[in-house]
């Protein structure tokens, strides 16, 4: 049919289509992914979508989201994420740390524990990192600003 042939042998594992039951969008993607990686929900109730009437983009608000949480181990505070709905910028979700609340605001746009038990966060083009023990201290031991950043030229051919 493609051209290439019967292959020679087998492959390890199967391929099928995802049948998620957030659908086949971003979030059919997404949410089972935050499982794997070690989110849990915080419960049943996933919100209600609100589509935003007059506006001149498609927003579509999600309220009453129970949301997700991550708790590496006993000694890391609780990283929770709530998905607010499909916003301005798209896809749109709120970070919260009850025990540092002032570490993540409403303007951080990704939050994630990383391998090492670090707090990897971004907001307004900026990446920061929490080691442990840098939450008593009140500031990250990373953060590099990367707004200056622009994308590469294109090669002409």
């Amino acid at each position: 049919m493609n051209g290439w042939g019967q292959p020679k042998g087998s492959i390890p594992f199967k391929l099928g289509e995802l049948k998620s039951q957030f659908g086949g969008e971003d979030l059919g993607v997404l949410y089972p992914r935050l499982e794997r990686d070690g989110w849990m929900r915080a419960g049943d109730n996933y919100g209600k979508n609100v589509k935003v009437e007059n506006s001149k983009n498609y927003i579509v608000k999600c309220e009453n989201d129970d949301g997700w949480y991550w708790q590496p181990s006993r000694n890391h505070p609780r990283l929770k994420m709530y998905y607010r709905g499909f916003l301005e910028h798209g896809y749109t979700f709120e970070f919260k740390l009850d025990e540092y609340p002032d570490v993540l605001d409403s303007t951080v746009d990704s939050a994630t524990w990383d391998f090492l038990g670090n707090l990897v966060f971004a907001k307004q083009g900026t990446l920061y990192k929490y080691k442990l023990s840098d939450f008593k201290k009140g500031k990250p031991s990373f953060c590099k600003d990367l707004e200056f950043l622009e994308q590469p030229k294109k090669p002409e051919i």
